[in-house]
């Protein structure tokens, strides 16, 4: 297959073409496209993950303390 962003120059001139007044902005494959969009639910499902451990361990800290 090939690299997509390779046609860009075609597609612009294509698009030139038809309307000088539409330039493309930031043109961008798909996977590169949602890979953005799933940035941030990434990061803050990471940061989840790291509270909650942290919770459980002060948790189970705080039970033995009890228990002991």
């Amino acid at each position: 297959m090939g690299d997509p962003m390779s046609a860009l120059p075609a597609v612009r001139s294509a698009v030139g073409e038809i309307d000088r007044n539409r330039p493309l902005i930031d043109p961008r494959t798909e996977e590169s496209f949602l890979a953005l969009q799933a940035q941030y639910p990434r990061y803050y499902s990471m940061l989840l993950g790291l509270f909650a451990a942290v919770a459980l361990a002060l948790a189970a800290g705080g039970i033995y303390g009890v228990m002991a």
